[in-house]
This record gives structure tokens, sequence and C-alpha cells, in this order.
């Protein structure tokens, strides 16, 4: 029997033929092909999937369903004939990525403090290395200026939180002190090795949802943390442009994971990509050093300052109350350090 343009396609899509695998069937030459029992569908059935699911997808920026796949449900080190972190990095290349840096400036405060700092009854540091890391990275601390305390930091959280991960920093109960490991970081540089550790730990371990309001967490936002890969590699494909126009192709592969927020207006759809900007752009690809984010507001956001974690925190913010805007003019374009930090296999 021959296949007609209207049957339903034989890969099971539930599209017709010619919407779905005929195109690619006659790129192939196939054209058609005449199968005298089910048996015989089936099986061509069967191979046309597997040589579907290799093939490249336009909507998947070139990629094939089988690798987007395996991006989705698998870690950095079982992707890594599609990419993997450089095994060259040095301290100096990796120095001016944010989580590097204030993993620096928490280390000198172990080194400078015997080793060992107290944290308080939740787990966190106290409020004096707290001042002391605002007025390093946030902006300029002055006595009688209310003390920030360390849940309102997401940069010094999760670099607490990634020290800990990787075994540099051990906790007992209030008691945080720096190992063997930890030591031999502060006393030998080793931040090349800690970054890679480091782009790991972000990508396959670290929840991303920690950079959201709690009012905003939901398991359907985890899928832009399980497409990582993914997202590095439209940087990769297209490195600078609008995030507007990247969160259209993130949808684009993707169209179920924004279908729940058109069933309920614009503002849900807004507020879906400003998930994905603030996850994505605002903390992972920033602490990582992997590009350069411009917006005509951040300056207005940060309180006239060049803070980025004020503008970062206000953008969460007015993200949770759906509306924030701004986003629509953000630019973005890659580092070096983003093209020498990655080894891409594709």
């Amino acid at each position: 029997m021959k296949i007609g343009r209207n049957d339903p396609c034989p890969c099971g899509s539930g599209k017709k033929y010619k919407k779905c695998c005929l195109p690619l069937h006659e790129r192939r030459g196939a054209g058609g092909p005449e199968l005298g029992s089910f048996q015989e569908a089936e099986e061509y059935m069967g191979r046309y999937v597997s040589g579907y699911n290799q093939a490249p997808l336009e909507d998947f920026s070139g990629l094939s369903p089988n690798r987007m796949q395996q991006i989705l449900t698998g870690t950095v080190g079982e992707n890594k004939d599609f990419v993997e972190p450089a095994s060259d990095l040095t301290a100096g290349d990796v120095e001016q990525a944010e989580l590097v840096a204030v993993a620096e400036f928490v280390i000198a405060w172990y080194a400078e403090n015997g080793g060992e700092l107290t944290l308080t009854d939740r787990g966190n540091y106290r409020r004096r290395l707290c001042a002391d890391y605002y007025r390093s990275f946030v902006s300029d601390y002055q006595p009688g200026d209310p003390v920030p305390i360390e849940d309102s930091l997401p940069g010094l959280t999760t670099a607490h939180s990634v020290l800990v991960a990787l075994g540099y920093v051990a906790e007992e109960g209030t008691k945080s002190f720096l190992t063997t490991e930890g030591v031999q970081l502060y006393r030998g540089r080793r931040w090349g090795e800690f970054y890679r550790e480091a782009f790991v730990c972000l990508t396959d371990f670290y929840h991303w949802q920690s950079w959201l309001p709690e009012e905003y967490r939901s398991e359907h936002f985890d899928h832009i943390q399980n497409a990582a890969l993914f997202l590095l590699y439209l940087l990769k494909c297209f490195p600078s442009g609008t995030v507007t126009e990247f969160y259209g192709r993130f949808v684009r592969a993707f169209p179920e994971f924004v279908r729940p927020a058109r069933n309920t207006g614009k503002t849900a759809e807004r507020l879906f990509r400003e998930i994905l900007v603030i996850e994505f752009f605002y903390f992972y690809t920033d602490l990582l050093g992997f590009v350069d984010l411009e917006s005509s507001d951040r300056r207005e956001e940060s309180g006239g300052t060049d803070d980025r974690h004020e503008g970062q925190r206000a953008k969460k913010d007015r993200a949770g109350e759906g509306e924030d805007e701004g986003s629509d003019s953000d630019t973005y374009t890659v580092t070096p350090l983003f093209r020498k930090a990655l080894r891409w296999k594709v």
C-alpha cells in the first residue's frame, strides 16, 4: 500500500503525512514506498522514525530529536560528546567570572579567621561578612545603613552553596570551616579547576528556582534548567541579540513550555519569559561570566549605581508581579570566557 499525502503520518505524530514527514522523505528520495503488508509498514515506520530522530530539525536550531532528548535527560558528563568544560582554564582565565570573585572573597574570609566561621542558626553567614560582601560587590555600605542578610544576597548565597557542594567548605551545626581542599584552593589559586567544577554544579545540581521568589517556583519551570545545555548551544549559534529573540528560539523548540501561559493572557506570557531571563541571563550565565547583558533601565533599577545584584533583584521582584517589560530591550553578547570555557563537539 502507498501512503497518501493526506493519510496519517506513519511516524505516529497524528499529523497528515504531507504536513509531517513527507518533505523529509522526499528529500531523501524515497518517493513514498509501496508497502505490501502491515509488517512491512511497521518495519518501514521503525526505520523511518529512527532516521527522523537522528535528523537535524530547524526548530531545534539544527539538533536532532535524539540529541535533544539526551540534553534534557542527561548530565554534563553524559553529554561530553556534545560539549564539555575546557580542561586548561587558569585562574587568570576565569577571574572575571562573578562566581569566582565571590568564592575567592568568601575563602579569604575563612583564611583571615583561622579557617573557621560561625554561622547563624539558619546556617547563613553572619551580617559582618554580608556587609563586607555588600560593600565589595553591590554598593557602598556606610555605618548606620541596614545590614543585609545572606538570603537577600543571591550571589553570596550561590557561592556559599557551591563551596559546600564541592567540598571546599564543610559545616556542622553553626560551625563552617575550610576543608583540606579549600585550603589548597586558597593557597594554590586553583580557580580554573574550581570554575570547571562550579560549571557542572550550577548546571546539574544547583536549583535555579532558588533565584526566584518562592511564590513563583513551580515544577513547570524546571524545564529551563533541564534545557541548560541547549540554551548554551543557542548562545553558541547566536552569540549576540536581544533576550526576547533568544526566548523566541527557546519557545520554538519547546512550544509546550508557554502553553499554560497562553491560556491566561499576555501578562502570564511575559512572566514566563521573565523567569527564563532571570534564571538564565541574570544569574546562571552572569555568575559564570558567559554574557555581557545590557539594559536601558538597569541603572535606574539599581538606584543609579553600577550594581548588578540590585538590578537583578529588582527584576526578580517585578517579574513576580508580571509588570516588568524591561527585558524587551535587553541585549546580550557572549564573552571571550564563554568561547574559551566550553569545548563544543558539534
